[in-house]
């Protein structure tokens, strides 16, 4: 949600003016433009606040109107005239145009720059998106404590809260299940197009204004079916932290039971799939369902998969450890978890004492990046299935190309490419390798490289130039970095 043109203009030290237009101060302004052409309409964005100084304002009363009214048709939230350059005051006709027009103009006093008021915008912005995020995090919060504590019941009454309206949970019949508050039932006969839309498939979600409410369909859908819908309404225009509240308690109410969110399995089926498909901004707000892992500091995503005996041992033994280590799931052909850093390596022993098992891990991640975690470990585990080995992490699928390149080849490219540094290093007591390795990985920066090699970077410059030389490459191209990091990735992964 932008700020309004209030807010802005009553931002302290601005020295900003309210001439005409007090009915247009709720009106959101998404960004400040300025311009000086007689025409600005077509450099111009809804909802835009223009600034100009007024250099080529019309003098003729007619064509003054003519442009407040193109600015009008045009998007623009409010005009603010600079005064002091070219007009000591704003002129009477611009003034007369604005209110003629319904556009709130403003004047901007000389002392102050167009520049300041742009940024009082752009920190406003800044402010209204942290508080919009504090918003969505306590949002969801509140909607998995209510999961927990009072299953559907008290998804349904806190939406409705989080709303600040009211909120029905039906189910695939559209019979009314729960309603909060009781005489929201009511509402059921005004959002009859909408369920049929929803339910027939075209879409999984509607909306509609009806008198001055904003009201929602959604469709609640777990483990492949249909299990009814949500509907609610608010008398505000829904904001970015309503649609996350809304997702999170559609995903909610889907899996949810009259008693309590399911039963361990089947919750954490639903918890891991919360986290893959990204509904939740801070996972750690999952805890509270079971997900405990998640308030670790650090985690990793791990799949794996074989033959489908040896996946239901698997995840019966991961079911054994505490929740603070893991939440696995089985479903289809693979097990997917969430895994403590710190437990990883006991977790990848179970995998790897089954033979016929291939598993995929990614690097250890915050919470908050866990799904990003979870997508790279199944990259990781097609590739470990294509290329038959029993554990692969996803630092070596991501190490540029590599994984789509067949070890013999990657390993062969590499010695040709390194052999005349590793040679040189023999002979010169210097490894040129790994100097190289270290710069590249400081994106040829000299300075932090030297002082993680411990040498001057006066140094490493003629080490640099010294392998330019023997490799016959200018390392200044992004070919050559792309190719000798290539060949030092194969090395570090143990193909050459």
């Amino acid at each position: 949600m932008a700020p309004t043109l209030r807010q802005l203009i009553s931002e302290p030290g601005l020295g900003i003016t309210l001439l005409t237009g007090e009915e247009g101060l709720d009106h959101e302004v998404r960004w400040v433009a300025t311009n000086e052409h007689p025409d600005p309409t077509p450099f111009l964005k809804v909802g835009d606040l223009l600034l100009t100084t007024g250099i080529n304002l019309p003098s003729a009363t007619q064509h003054v109107r003519a442009y407040t009214e193109r600015l009008v048709a045009g998007g623009a939230v409010a005009l603010g005239l600079g005064v002091g350059l070219d007009h000591r005051r704003t002129p009477r006709r611009l003034i007369s145009a604005a209110e003629r027009s319904g556009l709130p103009l403003l004047e901007i006093d000389e002392p102050t720059p167009f520049i300041a008021v742009s940024k009082a915008l752009s920190d406003l912005i800044a402010g209204e998106e942290h508080s919009e995020a504090l918003r969505t995090a306590q949002a969801q919060r509140d909607l998995t404590r209510a999961a927990v504590r009072d299953g559907t019941a008290g998804v349904t009454r806190t939406t409705a809260r989080l709303l600040d309206g009211w909120a029905l949970v039906l189910g695939r019949t559209t019979a009314v299940h729960h309603a909060e508050p009781a005489q929201a039932k009511d509402r059921l006969g005004d959002v009859t197009e909408q369920l049929e839309r929803v339910s027939s498939g075209r879409v999984a979600a509607a909306s509609v204004i009806i008198g001055d409410e904003h009201v929602l369909v959604h469709t609640l859908t777990a483990f492949g079916r249909t299990r009814g819908f949500l509907v609610c309404g608010t008398r505000r225009r829904p904001r970015g932290a309503d649609r996350a509240a809304l997702s999170l308690a559609t995903a909610l109410l889907a899996i949810g039971d009259d008693q309590q969110v399911l039963g361990s399995r089947r919750r954490d089926a639903a918890v891991v799939r919360l986290v893959q498909e990204g509904v939740v901004d801070d996972p750690r707000t999952l805890v509270d369902l079971g997900a405990a892992v998640l308030a670790g500091t650090s985690v990793a995503g791990l799949a794996t998969t074989g033959p489908a005996d040896e996946l239901r041992d698997l995840v019966d033994e991961l079911d054994d450890l505490p929740a603070e280590d893991v939440l696995a799931v089985h479903e289809g052909h693979r097990v997917v978890a969430v895994v403590d850093a710190g437990h990883l390596s006991h977790v990848l022993h179970r995998t790897r004492s089954r033979a016929r098992l291939r598993t995929g891990v990614s690097d250890p991640v915050p919470p908050s990046e866990v799904a990003a975690a979870l997508r790279r470990a199944e990259h990781a585990v097609d590739l470990a299935v294509r290329r038959d080995v029993s554990v692969l992490s996803s630092a070596e699928v991501m190490s540029g190309s590599l994984g789509l390149v067949a070890p013999a080849d990657a390993a062969a490219f590499a010695d040709s490419l390194l052999r005349p540094l590793r040679e040189h290093g023999g002979r010169a007591n210097v490894d040129l390798v790994a100097s190289l390795e270290v710069w590249l990985r400081h994106h040829g920066h000299f300075e932090p490289a030297a002082a993680e090699l411990g040498v001057h970077r006066h140094t490493l410059r003629h080490r640099i130039r010294r392998a330019e030389q023997l490799l016959g490459r200018s390392l200044g191209t992004m070919d050559a970095r792309m190719d000798l990091w290539f060949a030092l990735r194969a090395c570090q992964f143990g193909q050459s």
